[in-house]
């Protein structure tokens, strides 16, 4: 489709065409809608929101600032997805100099 509210099986179609029915399949949005939802669904995602969501499902991390991410994560006992993967640096020493 050329825009996002053609494609019949999105929300953004449901809830400007979508009878009561399939209106009910969709939850409430937790914040107030912003009044240019549509133009906002309509512009191309910039590479580095697309490269930062990537990043969230990869690491299964909550997307958002950087704030809200370790208030979520740490509501959610998710802040192991914050730190890099991988083993964590030691001090630079190693085990033969101890």
């Amino acid at each position: 489709v050329q825009r996002a509210e053609q494609w019949r099986w999105g929300s953004l179609w449901v809830r400007r065409h979508g009878d009561a029915a399939l209106k009910a399949l969709l939850s409430d949005w937790p914040v107030p809608r912003p009044a240019n939802w549509v133009q906002l669904v309509q512009r191309p995602m910039p590479q580095s929101e697309a490269d930062a969501i990537r990043t969230c499902i990869v690491r299964n991390r909550p997307f958002g600032s950087p704030a809200w991410q370790a208030e979520q994560a740490r509501r959610l006992g998710l802040l192991h997805t914050l730190r890099s993967p991988g083993r964590p640096r030691g001090s630079g020493q190693s085990r033969a100099e101890n």
